[in-house]
């Protein structure tokens, strides 16, 4: 591990002021001083990060492509990461400054978001910190995602440039390559981003892809003065590499979304094959030297563009190329596989991409010729779901599925539902390929950078670098029942439940009980997430409340936080009626300040990481068989918190891990679920009726003095009727209802609850995104 003293970190941070910025260091604003420090880190990592790539020459080496990462600020990161937090706190001191002060300067990546883009991001992280050789690939979205404003009560998208004011953590590389589309031809331009590890021994690196500005200028278009030629080239151009996930419910936005797969797909796999050349391995051996892996379905083109590329390399056969493709590539999908497989347009891709078709056309005949000698009991109907050409579509999951080595799912029940159900035909031809690799989080983030304080108390207690071993907190499990501990780790959540009540008091101006049960949904808002169950029932108490103040109830707080989709106009109905709530709970006086609810706007990795370490309670209440992954359940257990869930995904394999009576589960499983679907007989309208307690709760809401939650309830409500309850929001009502009073009974029972808390923590090592990576190791 690096030793330098805060001496010599202020020396430094002064020279970068003095000859670097050229600014006096006395004047010098928290802004200089932020870039200043972030040069010394650069220095300091760049030793490592030449090294990585010289100790892992003769390692296989895995490229892991991803539309979206979502890192924490780099600062932050890269400080803790090498244990160096004394020594800069003391140098901006010196300075004039608080720690906290410079970190707030650093720049938010807008790179992903909270599920995808963060799972990622801890792969990435991983790679780093177990010394495994990886290199990644993104885009360097201009805009990336939206921000997230509420006015009067909805959800309104902002741009935010996040590349303003620089992003000092980036390299501009010389490396260009000259991408292709039917009717432009573009340069894109390499930045590098260091990953650091755990200790900084190993940086591995997330390449990003921009296109240079400078060639999308048409001078004969200007000479011409054709400016609408002129501007159109540059704007759709531009849109490339402008959003994450631009609108594509019309052509236009069509267009957008696969030119931005092509272009991503293009220019890694021409790196990838220009690394190797530089790394004299020889191309046709490609396979012993390097594993690709894909995340989810927005980078499945990098298949029919690497067997091009390959074979226009190599000079070799579509069947040569295909066989390396088939040994080379290994795809992960969160997908539940319920609704339409990712299809584009054959015209679309003539369009944009034409150079691709070619492939498309010989994968589809290699598939059709495997499949006459394989299948014997499959009727022609049924083949014609596995073709990748089909009704003039080309049908992009069946290529992932056809050509990648492996094909991980991300749980168990993930697994049962594509291999017994919604992929059964493929799992049936090629079970060889459907591999369970549990998804996980990283402990790095979720122990070591947010909550330093439990950190120190358990790597203290069990004298283990739980950070590295984190499956050695398994050895809290003998401490249950010990009130020392118990009581210590509970302490900790106090604190951190006291910093919380300071953020939100002076950030959003609202007063809450640090003492009461903290219950937290901190996710972007999908129906299938069922973020209106809560609200369902923060509204039942609400009512409870306004009906006897004095009722014996547990005080609460509720956070919520996250985004909808531009166009989700379901979500958005959800968001608005949240913010409805809070305001009507929170500004009345009569309950007593029992219950309060808070909307965190626009929330970032780094509003997370400082709110989960005080939560009592978290909540994964996705439809089951539906939403497939529910990884943050596993940083909620990190820093002893708790899960009440429905019966999916990981809230399974956590419950078969730590046992049914240290979870909080309820409603319907996946196959009760799907035996409704099939029979379709659930009447929502019917079952409220027929249900009192719910069937009274819509009525006071629908009859209530309060004009702004009245009318907010009733576009939800008749949306959710009107498709006939699809995630079974009001039939799973009951059963979550009965399962919070549950938690209320627990939260009482201090001894019962701490236990729980201890047994959760003392489980959740094994879920640990590291042993993802080395399942992954296994299975390339």
């Amino acid at each position: 591990m690096l030793k330098i003293s805060g001496e010599e970190i202020l020396k430094k941070i002064k020279h970068n002021l003095n000859y670097k910025l050229v600014v006096d260091r006395h004047e010098a604003s928290s802004f200089d001083v932020y870039l200043a420090t972030a040069e010394v880190i650069k220095d300091i990592i760049s030793y490592p990060w030449r090294d990585t790539k010289d100790k892992f020459f003769s390692r296989k080496k895995i490229y892991y492509l991803s539309f979206e990462y979502l890192p924490e600020k780099f600062l932050g990161r890269n400080i803790g990461l090498l244990k160096l937090e004394k020594e800069f706190n003391y140098a901006f001191n010196k300075l004039g400054y608080k720690f906290e002060d410079i970190l707030e300067n650093d720049t938010t990546s807008r790179l992903g978001g909270e599920s995808l883009g963060r799972f990622a991001f801890s792969f990435l992280d991983s790679a780093s910190s177990v010394n495994e050789n990886l290199m990644a690939y993104g885009i360097r979205y201009e805009n990336g995602r939206l921000k997230q404003e509420i006015v009067n009560f909805n959800q309104v998208e902002k741009v935010y440039t996040w590349l303003a004011a620089g992003f000092p953590w980036e390299y501009r590389k010389n490396i260009v390559y000259d991408i292709e589309f039917k009717s432009l031809k573009v340069q894109a331009q390499a930045y590098d981003i260091p990953i650091l590890g755990y200790e900084g021994k190993t940086v591995n690196t997330l390449r990003v892809w921009s296109i240079i500005n400078d060639n999308l200028i048409n001078v004969d278009a200007i000479l011409r003065g054709s400016l609408n030629e002129l501007y159109y080239n540059y704007i759709s151009t531009k849109s490339i590499i402008n959003f994450l996930y631009p609108e594509d419910s019309n052509i236009a936005g069509k267009k957008i979304r696969l030119g931005q797969e092509y272009f991503y797909a293009t220019c890694s796999v021409k790196d990838i094959l220009a690394n190797a050349k530089k790394e004299k391995i020889d191309l046709l051996k490609l396979e012993k030297h390097i594993a690709i892996k894909m995340n989810e379905s927005h980078t499945i083109m990098a298949i029919p563009v690497f067997i091009e590329e390959y074979k226009k390399t190599t000079g070799c056969s579509y069947e040569f190329a295909y066989e390396k493709a088939n040994q080379i590539f290994n795809y992960t999908s969160y997908d539940n596989f319920t609704s339409k497989k990712k299809t584009w347009d054959i015209d679309l891709i003539k369009e944009i991409c034409p150079k691709i078709i070619d492939t498309m056309e010989f994968l589809d005949e290699k598939l059709k010729e495997i499949l006459k000698v394989r299948t014997f009991d499959l009727k022609e109907s049924e083949l014609k779901e596995l073709y990748i050409i089909q009704d003039n579509k080309i049908n992009f999951t069946n290529i992932a599925l056809f050509v990648s080595n492996s094909f991980g799912a991300i749980s168990e029940l993930h697994h049962k539902i594509i291999t017994d159900d919604r992929l059964n035909k493929f799992s049936s031809i090629f079970p060889r390929k459907f591999k369970l690799n549990r998804s996980g989080v990283s402990q790095r983030t979720w122990l070591y950078l947010s909550n330093k304080k439990q950190t120190d108390y358990l790597s203290e207690l069990l004298n283990e670098d739980i950070i590295k071993n984190p499956k050695c907190l398994i050895k809290l499990e003998k401490y249950r029942d010990d009130e020392t501990v118990l009581n210590e780790l509970d302490n900790i959540k106090r604190k951190n439940k006291l910093e919380v009540e300071k953020y939100i008091k002076d950030n959003y101006n609202i007063k809450i009980n640090p003492y009461s049960i903290f219950d937290m949904q901190l996710k972007d808002f999908h129906e299938h997430r069922r973020q209106f169950l809560t609200a369902l029932y923060i509204t039942k108490l609400y009512f409870d409340l306004k009906e006897n103040s004095s009722i014996d109830l547990a005080d609460r707080t509720f956070f919520f936080g996250g985004m909808a989709s531009q166009s989700y106009l379901a979500a958005k109905y959800v968001i608005n009626y949240i913010n409805t709530l809070a305001y009507v709970v929170n500004s009345d006086l009569t309950i007593k300040n029992k219950l309060k609810v808070v909307f965190i706007e626009n929330l970032t990795i780094e509003k997370v990481m400082r709110l989960i370490p005080s939560a009592d309670i978290n909540e994964q209440l996705s439809t089951p068989g539906i939403d497939m992954a529910g990884s943050s359940a596993i940083k909620y257990m990190f820093n002893s918190g708790l899960t009440i869930g429905s019966r999916t995904g990981l809230n399974l394999d956590i419950r078969n891990e730590i046992g049914e009576d240290n979870i909080f589960l309820f409603g319907l499983s996946r196959e009760e679920l799907d035996n409704q679907f099939k029979h379709n007989y659930y009447n929502p309208t019917e079952f409220i009726k027929n249900n009192e307690d719910l069937s009274k709760l819509i009525k006071k809401i629908k009859t209530s003095d309060n004009t702004l939650l009245k009318e907010s309830f009733e576009k939800l409500y008749n949306l959710i009727v009107k498709y006939n309850d699809s995630f079974f929001v009001f039939k799973d009502f009951p059963a979550y209802a009965r399962t919070q009073k549950l938690v209320e009974q627990r939260y009482r029972d201090k001894l019962c609850w701490n236990n729980m808390q201890l047994v959760n923590l003392a489980h959740s090592g094994k879920f640990s995104v590291d042993y993802s990576l080395d399942k992954f190791k296994e299975i390339i």
